[in-house]
């Protein structure tokens, strides 16, 4: 019986102390707090789509698509590769990559029911699976870069002559494009840049609109002249293609507006016709705030690409 008494009076002196700690204010040893995750550049997936219908017969147009190339390629390089490359020890796998695309021109379908149907106009594989440069990271260093660079260059070099000899100029389907190819460009993880080089207009030679679906294809001259366009235009056919988990940003550059043969003006509702078919039907696929450029003078074309390749931040 006395060592039952002790230990109760034991049991009660704990408790007391164990009160007048919690009075004074002692709390609980806490639970560590988990590491601050730390920020760092989101990888950057950088896709240039290129239209090479036939807006490439305007004047000058295949130096400035070059011009606009370079300038894509020098900023690739200075703002991702070498920041990656100078982090040393510190930079993680190189993830950053820069790749082109062509979308298809379609072609008629024979009048003869027996003839086959031809295939859409494409870039060889050849040139294209030469079209792409990744980040050569802190273990390849920068002289492999510049070799593969000046590479890339080359090629879009005879990208630009096989087109110019070999085109049947009826239009560059971006529509097909984005419905069809423009998953397998994107990568998830990264922040993926398009930046199409077009004219804006969707458009295509009679005898193929005539094979397509309204929606698949602008009707702007019909109601450029009129102040209630808005009321009149067809809108893009939506591709049921959802990007939003790929984190886009998109710039579609070189935007020529049409003229008026007598004046020499630009159709004033042009640009305004252009953005009302491609915004919306780019935000239904996940692609918010798309940004649209006129062509600029070319002395602005690096500031165009500077201020819209910004690093987006990440966390590691």
């Amino acid at each position: 019986m006395k060592n039952v008494s002790f230990f109760r009076n034991v049991c009660i002196v704990f408790l007391v102390v164990l009160a007048v700690c919690k009075a004074d204010g002692q709390a609980p040893e806490a639970t560590p707090a988990k590491p601050a995750k730390l920020t760092v550049v989101k990888p950057a997936n950088i896709v240039v789509v290129l239209d090479v219908s036939d807006r490439l017969k305007k004047d000058k147009q295949i130096e400035r698509d070059i011009k606009i190339i370079r300038y894509i390629v020098a900023h690739f390089q200075e703002t991702f590769v070498k920041a990656h490359i100078n982090k040393g020890r510190r930079a993680g796998p190189y993830r950053h990559r820069l790749i082109f695309a062509v979308p298809e021109q379609p072609v008629p379908i024979p009048e003869s029911s027996a003839a086959e149907h031809p295939k859409p106009y494409k870039v060889p594989s050849a040139i294209m699976e030469k079209l792409k440069i990744r980040d050569s990271g802190r273990m390849l260093g920068f002289d492999e870069f510049k070799i593969k660079r000046d590479m890339l260059l080359q090629e879009i070099g005879k990208l630009y002559e096989f087109v110019q000899r070999d085109n049947p100029y009826t239009g560059a389907d971006i529509w097909q494009w984005f419905k069809e190819d423009a998953a397998h460009y994107l990568r998830e993880g990264s922040h993926n840049y398009i930046i199409c080089l077009s004219d804006g207009y969707l458009k295509f030679t009679p005898a193929i609109e005539e094979e397509l679906k309204p929606g698949e294809f602008m009707e702007v001259g019909p109601w450029r002249d009129k102040e209630d366009w808005i009321n009149h235009i067809i809108h893009l056919l939506p591709t049921k293609k959802d990007f939003s988990k790929y984190d886009i940003t998109f710039l579609m550059i070189e935007i020529n507006l049409h003229r008026d043969k007598k004046s020499g003006k630009a159709f004033p509702y042009d640009f305004d016709i252009i953005k009302a078919h491609w915004e919306p039907w780019l935000e239904s696929m996940g692609i918010k705030d798309p940004k649209f450029e006129l062509q600029v003078p070319e002395e602005v074309l690096g500031d165009v690409i500077s201020s819209f390749l910004v690093p987006h931040q990440g966390t590691k």
